[in-house]
C-alpha cells in the first residue's frame, strides 16, 4: 500500500470510529420511559451521588442497606431518614424497596414493613413506586396479600396509595411467576442479568454477539410473560460483576445497551435502573460501563447529561479540599490560604482571588484568611467563609432551594436550578 492510500485509509478509519464512539441511542418512541438510576448510590457502601444524580431522576432505596449490621435500630433511623431527605431536596423520584423485610424474612436492624413506612411517611410525596416483593416467587395469592398488607398500612397512616410492584429473577420470570398475576400488582420489574453462577459462568467467553444475542431472547420472552399478565415494566439492568465472577469487562459492556434497545419502543416499559453503582463490582469498580448508561440517560432526557459533577445543596468543601470533573481534567479546590480556585489540569482557570490580582480581602471587606470552608447551600447560594464564619465570596443566587452547583467536564462551573437552568456561572 502506498503511503498516500494508507493516510486515506488511516483517516477514514479513524473517521468512522469517531463517528461511532459519538453514535446516540434514540429517543424512546413513547412517553412512558422516563426514569434512569441506580441501586446502591448512597447507602451503607459510600455516597456517590456527586457522580450519578447529573443524569439520574430516580432513587431507589434499599431500607435494609440504610445502615451496616452493627448498627442500632435508632442509627439505621436516621441513616435511612437522611437519604430519604437528600433524595426528596433533590427532586429525585423514589422507588421504595420493602422486599420481605419482617414478613418472610429478617432485613437486620429491626427493619420491617412498618418501621420502614414510619420513616418513609415523611417523605411520601416523592415516593411513586413501592416494592413489595424482592426475587421470592410468591403465589399469586400471596402476592396480593402482600398488596392488600400494604394497603392497610398506608390507610392507617393516612397515606395514599402508591404502585405496587415486585422484582423477578430471570429464572422466575422464564417460570411462569405466578405472582405476577395478582390483580393488584400494578408493575413488575424483570432483572434483565445473563446466566451467570458458581457453578456456570462461561457465557461471558462466548463473544458479544453471543451476550446480546442471549439477553434480547430472554427480555423477549421476559417481556411477553409479563404482557400476558398485563403489567407494567421496569427492566433492571446487570451492572457488576456478579461478585466477581463476571471478569470479562468487554461481554459486560456489551450487555448494557440491550436493555434500552428493549425499552425504547415498548411502551409497558416505565424505567431502566442499573444493578448497581457502589457496590463492590458495581459501575463505581467498572467505569467502562458508565457510557453506555450515560447515553440511555440522554436519550431519554434525563438529567444535565453525564459531563458534569454535581454538589448539592448542603455539600461543603473544607480547606484544602477539592472536587473534580467526570474527566478530572477540571479540579475546584478551596485553598488553606481561603481562595477558591478552578485549575485545568494544575493550571489555573478562575479564582476568587488572584484573578488577575492579589488582595487580603474579599466580600464586604472581610478577610480570606485564615481559611475556612467553601458552600452550595439549601438555599442555592454558592458561599466561601473564612474560619471566622466571614463570607469572602458569595454568588448571589441564594432563594433557590434545591439549586445545585455543576463542574463540567468542558470548564464550566456553574449553580443550576433543579430544572437544570444556570443561575450562575463563573
Amino acid at each position: 500500500m502506498s503511503l498516500r492510500r494508507f493516510v486515506l485509509f488511516l483517516a477514514l478509519t479513524l473517521l468512522a470510529g469517531a463517528r461511532s464512539a459519538s453514535a446516540q441511542l434514540p429517543a424512546p418512541t413513547h412517553p412512558n420511559l422516563t426514569r434512569f438510576g441506580y441501586y446502591f448510590v448512597n447507602e451503607k457502601n459510600g455516597d456517590s451521588t456527586s457522580s450519578v444524580w447529573s443524569y439520574t431522576n430516580i432513587y431507589v432505596a434499599i431500607p435494609s442497606n440504610a445502615a451496616d449490621s452493627t448498627a442500632t435500630f435508632s442509627q439505621w433511623q436516621s441513616a435511612f431518614n437522611a437519604q430519604l431527605a437528600k433524595a426528596t431536596f433533590n427532586h429525585k423520584a423514589i422507588y421504595l424497596g420493602l422486599g420481605g423485610c419482617g414478613i418472610t424474612g429478617s432485613c437486620g436492624n429491626g427493619v420491617t414493613w412498618d418501621t420502614i413506612l414510619d420513616v418513609a411517611a415523611n417523605y411520601w410525596g416523592q415516593v411513586v413506586w413501592v416494592e413489595i416483593a424482592a426475587e421470592e416467587n410468591l403465589s399469586t395469592a400471596a402476592m396480593q396479600g402482600r398488596v392488600d398488607l400494604l394497603n392497610a398500612k398506608l390507610a392507617a397512616r393516612g397515606l395514599p396509595a402508591r404502585s405496587p410492584g415486585a422484582i423477578v429473577t430471570r429464572d422466575e420470570i422464564l417460570g411462569g411467576a405466578p405472582g405476577i398475576y395478582a390483580p393488584g400488582l400494578q408493575w413488575v420489574n424483570i432483572e434483565a442479568y445473563l446466566q451467570c453462577s458458581p457453578a456456570d459462568c462461561s457465557i461471558q467467553h462466548a463473544g458479544a454477539g453471543a451476550v446480546v444475542a442471549d439477553l434480547n431472547n430472554y427480555l423477549a420472552a421476559a417481556k411477553a410473560n409479563v404482557a400476558n399478565a398485563g403489567k407494567q415494566i421496569f427492566l433492571t439492568g446487570q451492572a457488576y460483576d456478579r461478585n466477581g465472577l463476571w471478569t470479562n469487562m468487554t461481554t459486560l459492556e456489551a450487555a448494557q445497551r440491550p436493555v434500552y434497545w428493549n425499552a425504547y419502543n415498548d411502551s409497558r416499559v416505565i424505567g431502566i435502573l442499573m444493578f448497581s453503582y457502589n457496590r463492590a463490582g458495581g459501575t463505581k469498580d467498572h467505569p467502562e460501563l458508565r457510557p453506555a448508561h450515560c447515553e440511555m440517560a440522554a436519550a431519554m432526557g434525563v438529567g444535565i447529561g453525564c459531563n458534569y459533577t454535581i454538589l448539592t445543596g448542603g455539600s461543603v468543601i473544607g480547606a484544602g479540599g477539592a472536587a473534580a470533573s467526570p474527566s478530572g481534567q477540571y479540579v475546584l479546590t478551596y485553598q488553606t490560604d481561603g481562595n477558591f480556585v478552578l485549575y485545568s489540569w494544575g493550571s489555573p482557570v478562575w479564582a476568587i482571588n488572584c484573578w488577575p490580582y492579589c488582595s487580603a480581602t474579599g466580600l464586604w471587606g472581610y478577610s480570606y484568611q485564615p481559611a475556612g470552608w467553601a458552600s452550595i447551600q439549601t438555599d442555592g447560594h454558592l458561599v466561601t467563609y473564612n474560619a471566622y464564619g466571614q463570607p469572602t465570596f458569595a454568588s448571589w443566587t441564594n432563594g433557590n432551594p434545591s439549586a445545585y452547583l455543576a463542574i463540567g467536564n468542558d470548564g464550566s462551573l456553574t449553580v443550576r436550578a433543579p430544572t437544570g437552568a444556570v443561575l450562575w456561572s463563573r
